[in-house]
């Protein structure tokens, strides 16, 4: 999901909170997930766009990871699940990603999903 597509825009430098709720069950609302973070966005070097839009899609997950951009790095990993292009694969690449920001049932469904 694209931020953009909402019309909301982060400024460089600014840390801001974010919050998200899956619902799974519209009539049990007690059975709610709720999540919260703070991110802060930095503005890319153009060197690091040069690199990233240089590099096959299936290594920009890394590239992103690399240089602190994890949700650019949760989309395209998503991305190429979605688009079927080795789910396994890249659900267990998602998987260390949650791994390393700490979201243990996550990364959990992930491995599930990989057959791990």
């Amino acid at each position: 999901m694209s931020l953009e597509q909402y019309g909301v825009f982060l400024d460089p430098n600014v840390e801001y909170e974010w919050f998200a709720a899956i619902v799974p069950d519209e009539k049990e609302r007690s059975a709610d997930f709720f999540g919260s973070a703070v991110i802060r966005y930095e503005k890319p070097s153009k060197e690091f766009l040069e690199k990233i839009s240089a590099a096959p899609k299936e290594r920009r997950q890394f590239l992103y990871a690399e240089n602190g951009y994890f949700y650019d790095a949760v989309e395209i990993v998503s991305d190429l699940i979605n688009a079927g292009k080795n789910p396994k694969k890249f659900r267990s690449h998602r998987a260390a990603l949650a791994d390393q920001v700490k979201l243990p049932f996550a990364a959990g469904h992930d491995r599930k999903m990989a057959g791990k």
